[in-house]
């Protein structure tokens, strides 16, 4: 094995859970009963190391030569699928995928109409969990043999496969577009992310029109969902978050319509759920917030223990994003930070699983949550590991948001003290990164003119920069900041002399 494929090993080994450990100790031990099986000493060992030690591997196992280490491991990866493969046989694809295999096996023995039963199992699951994919498959396997072979079929047995077949290409084909279409929008929502201006604006609608697939009649359950989510993530980048929600509702009642779904794809209806959270987030609608964030609350309780560790990943998530705007929506920051030390520990757990873009996010949330608590020096220390890591691709909004956030934080906690070069250093950034939008102009202007004002006669300054933001805010390509920070909430709080806790509970009603 190579030293990427070492790293590979390692890490499935790292994946695996204690049942699915016994799992495959039982199944080595049943394949070579009665012998001291290498394979298995090799397994023990890299599940007890926390790094990969090769000299380590050797000077534990005796009889294991280093000339035999290599195929040593490349079998061990290989048969640790094969038992991961047979746990999973409870997974509708895999049932599917069987029943072609077993018609296969039997179709090579000449059993013919064996053969057809069990593609005719692999069938009905197919039909019913709209698998289009191996429906597709199986049906040209019937095929196959109607026309080869004499079945003793009925007389519209021709007619009815050829007529599925044409069925099942033509949803099919509907199906990959709609995906690819969702893929694309995807892929431009990260490379662009929200429209800051018209150009961008009227960009992403040719965009969507250049790609967008012509309306398939009888369209699959993934076709309605694929669709679904391509205009939502449209929207999205347009900031039209009140037609976001109806597709992201519409979204998710296709899993509450057919719930068949919910079990054989929960990664796609909890992705549903959490984008129709992040949009009714953004609209500052709690009502509905709440509504469907107990609902998938409640569905994870009842089935996280049933998920492997990918969905586990996801779960978690899609759960803790929810349960910080939970709060944020409900002006309760000082009971939020209660949780803070607890989902890093959970992060900590999940480890690289959880790439630096998340991190990002929950790093700037937790900073929001000591911001609103008015805990700032904890917020400007979560803001720093933004600040203080290489600007990542995707989150480069993250990297601006997080140093106006952090002057903020400077000025509460230190008044004017090192705040013009805190300014300064924060201008250039934005500079940079192209991304000095007339709300960071604003708070940049107020930060400077009250650098040597007393705090007694701020009064007028904050009135006046809180007139400024609430007339950009009703600027869809100047209002991308308030999704990042509730600044007018904060300039209330300073008129007011109230904590924003207070301030977002009285809007809050």
């Amino acid at each position: 094995m190579s030293k990427s494929d070492n790293s590979k090993l390692f890490e499935l080994i790292k994946t695996l859970s204690k049942s699915e450990k016994k799992h495959f100790t039982v199944y080595s031990k049943r394949n070579w009963p009665g012998k001291r099986i290498l394979i298995l000493d090799l397994f023990k060992e890299i599940d007890l190391q926390q790094e990969y030690d090769e000299e380590r591997i050797l000077s534990k196992i005796p009889d294991l030569k280093a000339s035999q280490l290599s195929n040593l491991k490349s079998r061990l990866y290989h048969q640790i699928l094969e038992c991961l493969s047979l746990l999973a046989s409870d997974n509708v694809e895999m049932k599917i995928r069987s029943s072609i295999e077993s018609g296969f096996v039997l179709y090579q023995k000449g059993l013919y109409l064996q053969s057809l039963e069990q593609l005719g199992k692999g069938k009905k699951l197919a039909t019913n969990f709209d698998k289009l994919q191996l429906l597709q498959e199986i049906t040209e396997f019937e095929k196959k043999i109607e026309s080869r072979h004499i079945t003793v079929s009925h007389g519209q047995r021709a007619e009815e496969l050829i007529a599925l077949g044409k069925n099942v290409h033509h949803q099919l084909a509907a199906e990959n577009a709609w995906a690819d279409m969702a893929l694309r929008m995807y892929d431009f929502y990260l490379k662009v992310g929200h429209s800051k201006n018209k150009e961008e604006y009227e960009q992403v609608k040719v965009f969507f029109e250049k790609h967008v697939p012509i309306d398939y009649s009888n369209p699959s359950f993934f076709t309605s969902v694929y669709k679904n989510q391509s205009y939502l993530l449209y929207h999205y980048i347009r900031q039209d978050f009140s037609t976001c929600y109806k597709y992201g509702r519409t979204w998710v009642e296709l899993f509450w319509e057919e719930p068949q779904f919910q079990n054989s794809e929960p990664e796609l209806y909890l992705k549903g759920c959490h984008n129709l959270l992040s949009v009714l987030y953004y609209c500052n609608d709690l009502t509905r917030f709440t509504t469907f964030y107990e609902l998938m609350e409640s569905y994870i309780d009842r089935n996280k223990k049933s998920w492997n560790l990918s969905m586990q990943l996801n779960a978690f998530i899609y759960h803790s994003i929810a349960q910080l705007n939970h709060y944020f929506l409900q002006g309760k920051f000082t009971q939020g930070t209660s949780i803070v030390d607890q989902m890093l520990s959970e992060i900590e757990k999940f480890g690289h699983k959880i790439n630096l873009n998340r991190k990002m996010v929950y790093w700037y949330k937790f900073g929001c949550m000591y911001f609103g608590a008015g805990e700032h020096r904890k917020c400007i220390k979560f803001l720093n590991k933004i600040i203080n890591t290489k600007t990542s691709e995707f989150k480069e909004d993250l990297q601006c948001f997080a140093r106006v956030l952090n002057l903020i934080s400077h000025y509460e906690l230190y008044g004017n003290d090192g705040l013009e070069y805190q300014i300064s250093s924060t201008y250039r950034f934005l500079l940079k990164m192209q991304d000095l939008n007339e709300v960071q102009k604003a708070i940049l202007r107020f930060l400077r003119n009250t650098s040597f004002t007393s705090r007694n006669n701020l009064v007028e300054h904050f009135s006046k920069l809180k007139d400024t933001l609430e007339g950009l805010s009703e600027n869809k390509f100047e209002s991308r900041p308030f999704l990042y920070l509730d600044l007018i909430s904060w300039l209330e709080s300073k008129l007011t002399n109230a904590p924003i806790e207070e301030v977002i509970r009285r809007k809050v009603g």
